[in-house]
């Protein structure tokens, strides 16, 4: 959760914790697990997905270019902000993917 401090900076318009009991029913369910696996590294214990929803998408390209130097600062990378287990920042930026993983986190539908 430190983290989030931090990423807050860059005014994102989401930042979702996602727990290690929500990877594995991702990875447990078929329609879920390509999503999950083209996007998850390793076996977290959980994960940040930090959204950007500018109008133009340069601004949204270089606040993940400022993800990514955030990221910099991280034990995997040499400094000092979080544990050992700091997995760093993957890239969605394919719509398609996108999509996928507000599926994976959309409410299910109403059945009245």
């Amino acid at each position: 959760m430190d983290a989030a401090q931090h990423l807050v900076k860059l005014r994102p318009i989401a930042v979702e914790l996602v727990d290690r009991t929500m990877i594995a029913l991702g990875r447990d369910i078929a329609m879920f697990r390509p999503v999950i696996d083209a996007t998850v590294r390793d076996d977290p214990d959980a994960l940040l997905i930090v959204e950007f929803a500018e109008e133009d998408q340069a601004d949204n390209l270089r606040k993940l270019k400022e993800l990514w130097e955030f990221d910099s600062r991280s034990p995997a990378s040499g400094g000092t902000i979080r544990n050992a287990k700091w997995g760093g920042v993957v890239d969605v930026v394919e719509p398609a993917t996108q999509t996928a993983i507000c599926g994976f986190f959309a409410p299910p539908a109403s059945t009245s």
